[in-house]
């Protein structure tokens, strides 16, 4: 079969619209996930919350049993909250390494600190090679943080964190 050029570029135009498509439904597709993954992260910190009241509640009516009980679910429902979060942050930062151009920049700003820790873990295990290979004294390595206006006390939680593992490895 013979084609004309001009419906080779339609093919191959058509192919690269294909693979865009393709890329964009699996990120919405990744993010609906992760949207999923977020709810039920709340309803682990809920349920939390609503034990530890309910074993204090038991406990300050001399019910010890039941308040141990609630104690282990409060527990349970940490653990399963913390393994959500650390899911949603490896996709979230599979996400990213998937768009990441450069690999000397990298925007943990708006993520919390488990999903940031994740995404800076990727990003340098992925990256430190190239990142060491700038010859330059001071090479740049841009790293947004944010200014950590929403950690708790003020206190730039994943600025520090981010600092710290620089630090780790042999990164100023």
């Amino acid at each position: 079969v013979w084609r004309s050029d001009s419906s080779s570029d339609e093919s191959e135009s058509y192919a690269e619209e294909k693979e865009d498509n393709d890329a964009s439904t699996t990120e919405n597709g990744t993010l609906k996930v992760v949207e999923d993954l977020r709810e039920e992260i709340n309803h682990h910190l809920e349920g939390q919350r609503r034990c530890y009241e309910i074993s204090q509640e038991k406990k300050m009516k001399k019910d010890f049993q039941t308040s141990a009980y609630y104690i282990d679910m409060a527990s349970l429902h940490k653990q399963m909250a913390a393994e959500k979060k650390l899911e949603v942050a490896s996709m979230i930062a599979g996400l990213h390494a998937q768009d990441q151009e450069s690999c000397t920049m990298l925007d943990l700003h708006y993520h919390n600190s488990i999903e940031a820790q994740t995404m800076l873990k990727t990003f340098l295990d992925k990256n430190i090679s190239r990142v060491r290979e700038i010859k330059k004294q001071f090479a740049e390595l841009s790293i947004i943080t944010g200014r950590g206006a929403h950690s708790k006390n003020g206190v730039a939680t994943i600025k520090n964190m981010t600092i710290q593992q620089l630090r780790e490895r042999n990164l100023r």
